[in-house]
């Protein structure tokens, strides 16, 4: 799984888009406050909880596909994620 087949299993299971964060870019921890972040690094992927500038939970992945799986699957398991 990538980042566009993720977008569209997040869409279709109606998470909110403000639960989320997607990308490479480094957060900007005002705009990304208490919300899954996605983060590419040098050498894998990063899956944490951000909430004001504080990263929780935060688990490496050394490959997309598993990052993009589990980061789908904690969004699944939270209900507060569904618009």
């Amino acid at each position: 799984m990538n980042r566009t087949e993720l977008v569209a299993a997040l869409v279709a299971a109606g998470i909110r888009p403000d639960a989320y964060h997607l990308g490479s870019v480094e957060p900007n921890p005002i705009l990304d406050s208490e919300r899954l972040i996605l983060e590419q690094t040098a050498d894998g992927w990063n899956v944490f909880y951000s909430e004001r500038g504080l990263r929780s939970s935060e688990r490496h992945f050394r490959n997309e596909d598993a990052a993009c799986r589990h980061l789908l699957g904690a969004l699944m398991q939270d209900p507060m994620t569904r618009a």
